[in-house]
């Protein structure tokens, strides 16, 4: 595995410049930790995690080449390092199924998919939300050119936390107190600006 994580972690040196603040090798590793603690809580298999702990180190390397389809080419690049060191077809084909299940809103067909989904958000749900919603902020008008004013962000987060649901009883368990918490601080910062009009 620790060959597979110097692989991505080169790949976002040579590939990613600080406009990226929120997909970076940061947010992989967060996911990656997130991975293996849910997976762990939810008892599965070491097999199984290491195909999780796989795809969630690829689920955002193709970011930089098209922040629309990058996890399709995520899961191709996946595929290839894979073959490269002969790797076996069946695993392969499942890590490429759970990168593709990154995707949102896809809705996950499985408890792996449900994993690496709630692994991937589970910022939502702690006290790095709002480092969270201030690097993807920075990013989406660095790389996409979407400028917010602060009342238009804080809709847009109010609107994603609302939609958004874990799908693991055990992420449930340890992050919804946590997002429910981040979401009445967006709506109260919300109502303020109302005020503050």
């Amino acid at each position: 595995m620790e060959r597979i994580r110097a692989f991505v972690e080169d790949y976002y040196r040579d590939n990613f410049s600080d406009r990226f603040s929120y997909h970076n090798f940061q947010h992989t590793e967060s996911v990656v930790a997130q991975t293996q603690l849910i997976a762990e809580e939810c008892g599965i298999d070491p097999s199984q995690k290491s195909l999780l702990t796989i795809a969630a180190l690829f689920h955002d390397i193709g970011y930089s080449q098209n922040p629309e389809k990058h996890e399709e080419i995520g899961a191709n690049m996946s595929e290839e390092y894979l073959i490269s060191v002969d790797d076996d077809q069946e695993r392969i084909d499942h890590v490429k199924s759970l990168i593709l299940a990154t995707y949102y809103p896809h809705s996950p067909t499985n408890r792996l998919e449900e994993i690496i989904r709630d692994a991937d958000l589970a910022y939502l749900g702690t006290s790095d939300f709002w480092v969270g919603s201030d690097s993807l902020r920075a990013e989406w008008e660095n790389v996409k050119g979407l400028k917010y004013s602060d009342k238009e962000w804080l809709k847009i987060n109010a609107a994603f936390l609302l939609a958004h649901k874990f799908y693991t009883p055990c992420a449930q368990k340890r992050l919804d107190q946590g997002k429910k918490k981040n979401l009445n601080q967006v709506l109260k910062r919300l109502s303020q600006a109302d005020k503050d009009r």
